[in-house]
């Protein structure tokens, strides 16, 4: 039973008109072959899709895309769309319902989200043509998206629910193959507690597992003889500001499960590139790339190297951070304080505190009920 995974699908802007101006079998050249080959293809649709207007209130950019593209798909040899990311309830219940309506209507299956927790969480089961199952469970980082209790949304994580879930997949099921959002934006590693939380699941009883969500490539390794995709980047999703940075790089995961052992191989590609929609690498360049995904995961075994490299990448992007946990949104002080030429309006003391109440699990979970019932009463 052979499957591909790719990761986020986003057609916006220019990429759209590109999309419905030729068929897929153009777009993406020998790739499209390729994705033909499968038993079962899985990309991340990484908005809904709907012509609703209201989005949610939340924090960063709200997606959406029109339900034309559940045919594209479908057309590109797509079999399951995964909804477990932080986007696919931007647009609230309505854009989650129209986009599973739109994914049913192409003959698309889906998996990681519905009308409840419950329903979020139960995986795609698909049957091979030699009577082997595979169950396809998907979740995400808790952000805007998670389903709770009896509401609309995204499965999220949750060590344990998780945990049991995997478990119950895999006694109805030959394989488990478990797809996860979340990790650290346009950062090339996992942090080692991600590290460590995916083999958990592998621990569990995943039989393999990818991961999406950074928009950038990373590396892989194979834990215990399963494998373990710590980022696959975007699959088709552009962005002006990138054009030849770690944006527009992204790999195709190919597993291979049998009785015997688990195998597992890498396409890798650049997406919206010089008004390029897809360009398949080959040969030399795809060699060249392919190293540097090997460094990677190297750096991956190694925890110091690993936490080294985590330690970098905060001194690089502390800037986000200090500007949105300060108490105010005024620009001028924003930007003295970037400069260090104003201090911070914590004092030490009080950043204990906000230390303190994230770091210990009961704090932490009283902090957010609080703040999710002030925000959902203003």
């Amino acid at each position: 039973m052979k499957v591909l995974v790719v990761g986020d699908f986003y057609p916006n802007s220019e990429l759209k008109k590109q999309l419905l101006s030729d068929e897929p079998s153009k777009i993406f050249g020998k790739f499209h072959d390729i994705i033909q080959k499968f038993d079962l293809a899985v990309v991340n649709l990484e908005s809904p899709l709907t012509t609703y207007d209201k989005a949610i209130n939340k924090t960063g950019p709200a997606l959406k895309a029109d339900k034309v593209f559940a045919d594209f798909l479908k057309k590109s040899g797509f079999k399951l769309a995964t909804l477990a990311n932080n986007h696919i309830m931007d647009y609230g219940p309505k854009g989650l319902e129209d986009t599973i309506e739109a994914l049913n209507d192409f003959g698309l299956g889906h998996v990681g989200a519905g009308g409840t927790i419950d329903i979020a969480k139960q995986p795609y089961i698909y049957a091979s043509k030699e009577g082997k199952k595979l169950a396809v469970l998907n979740i995400a980082e808790n952000e805007w998206s998670t389903a709770k209790g009896n509401d609309p949304g995204a499965a999220g994580f949750d060590t344990v629910s998780n945990f049991y879930s995997i478990q119950e997949a895999k006694t109805n099921a030959d394989f488990v193959l478990l797809i996860t959002h979340g990790g650290h934006e346009n950062y090339h590693l996992p942090s080692k507690s991600y590290r460590d939380l995916l083999r958990f699941f592998v621990d569990a009883g995943a039989d393999a597992i990818v991961n999406h969500h950074t928009h950038c490539i990373t590396g892989f390794e194979i834990y215990k003889g399963k494998p373990i995709y710590y980022s696959i980047g975007n699959f088709l999703f552009d962005k002006k500001s990138r054009d030849f940075t770690h944006w527009n790089k992204g790999i195709a995961a190919e597993i291979d499960f049998s009785d015997n052992k688990i195998n597992a191989s890498t396409h890798i590609f650049y997406q919206c590139v010089n008004e390029k929609p897809f360009e398949l690498l080959e040969g030399d360049i795809a060699d060249q790339e392919l190293m540097q995904l090997d460094s990677l995961s190297n750096i991956i075994q190694n925890d110091d190297e690993l936490d080294r490299e985590l330690l970098k990448w905060i001194s690089r992007s502390q800037k986000y951070y200090n500007i949105n946990i300060e108490p105010h949104s005024i620009r001028v002080l924003q930007a003295l304080q970037n400069r260090n030429l104003l201090p911070s309006f914590w004092t030490k003391r009080k950043k204990m505190y906000l230390l303190n109440m994230l770091r210990c699990e009961s704090h932490r979970e009283m902090l957010i009920k609080k703040l999710e019932n002030e925000i959902s009463n203003s």
